[in-house]
């Protein structure tokens, strides 16, 4: 954009036509050098998988259960085993996908 000489540009142009040039530059210019943002597939986390899936469920079924007044000690433990399951599935996730978002594993075995 520093390189175009916009007086050139818009010489004996009226003011609709030097907005549309310009905007027609910028539209240009944001399309050649902005990336487009990826949209994620799936509508779920990647550490989050079908055993993690139902043990959450579990874990609601049971608080509706301990809402009435019963069962509320199998809930306390069911949401202990549920946290714990989000923390490893999370922290092993990472240690597996942490090299590749940080540029640092490049050898033949790992894509980029």
């Amino acid at each position: 954009m520093a390189g175009v000489n916009w007086s050139n540009e818009f010489d004996g142009k009226t003011a609709q036509e030097m907005w549309n040039l310009f905007s027609s530059k910028i539209g240009k210019t944001v399309s050649e050098n902005v990336p487009e943002r990826r949209q994620q597939s799936g509508g779920r986390p990647a550490w989050l998988n079908r055993e993690i899936k139902a043990a959450i469920n579990r874990k609601r079924r049971l608080w509706k259960k301990a809402k009435g007044g019963s069962g509320v000690e199998e809930y306390r433990e069911a949401d202990k085993k549920v946290k714990n399951m989000i923390r490893r599935a999370k922290r092993n996730f990472e240690k597996r996908d942490w090299p590749i978002r940080k540029g640092v594993a490049t050898g033949p075995s790992m894509p980029m």
